[in-house]
């Protein structure tokens, strides 16, 4: 699974540039050392009826967890954080959100943590020099009894990297750059969004500060080495 991710370096005209949106649709947000589920986090979707000429995106906040649209959100007791890359076509409680919710979390690294005899260890990988890149995502609206609607999403994950496997089982579904458009494009065929959803290979990756086990925690001192490997 995933639990935690960072965005660094959220610089508006970055994201712009990066994620093709248009010039004033970047929600300005701090720094972020330690995202954690619950939290409202950045994604990109496609502007719905848009033509395929001419395709534009837009940004938004989503609550990462996603409720799928025939439940109420009040109610609703499941945290839905990831969604299993091999199953989410056909699991009912995902599958509309696959099919017309697809969207681009914008994450430049995320962590995993490693089982020892002495704990969990946090580790946490990046692309190499930390650049931008876009986790695989769902999105849903759901509506309350009162009225009130929650936007929310998941994070899509498969089987581990050669990085990644010496720590977790998991890891988050990273789209390489060129299937960013396909992946939104609400005519592209189920088999092809299958093959998207691989590992990516050439990942960064080091240990880092237990602080980063609570969420409360927040900022750059995350990324530090552990203490006691001095």
């Amino acid at each position: 699974m995933c639990g935690r991710y960072t965005l660094t370096d959220p610089d508006p005209q970055g994201l712009r540039m990066r994620f093709e949106l248009p010039g004033d649709s970047v929600i300005d947000q701090p720094a972020r050392f330690n995202i954690a589920p619950t939290s409202e986090v950045l994604a990109v979707r496609r502007v719905p009826g848009d033509s395929d000429e001419v395709p534009v995106r837009e940004s938004g906040l989503l609550r990462w967890g996603l409720v799928p649209s025939f439940a109420d959100p009040a109610t609703f007791d499941r945290l839905l954080i990831n969604a299993r890359s091999e199953t989410v076509a056909s699991k009912p409680v995902f599958r509309e959100a696959f099919e017309s919710g697809r969207c681009l979390i914008p994450a430049d690294g995320f962590y995993e943590w490693q089982k020892t005899e002495t704990g969990k260890r946090p580790h946490f990988f990046s692309l190499p020099g930390r650049d931008l890149f876009a986790f695989a995502g769902i999105s849903s609206l759901a509506e309350s009894r009162d009225g009130s609607i929650l936007a929310s999403c998941s994070l899509l994950t498969c089987e581990p990297s050669a990085e990644v496997a010496p720590v977790h089982k998991r890891m988050p579904v990273i789209l390489a750059k060129e299937d960013e458009a396909r992946w939104l494009s609400p005519d592209a065929p189920v088999e092809e969004l299958l093959e998207m959803m691989r590992p990516l290979p050439g990942l960064e990756v080091r240990e880092v500060s237990e602080s980063v086990n609570s969420s409360r925690n927040e900022g750059p001192e995350l990324l530090e080495p552990p203490m006691n490997l001095f």
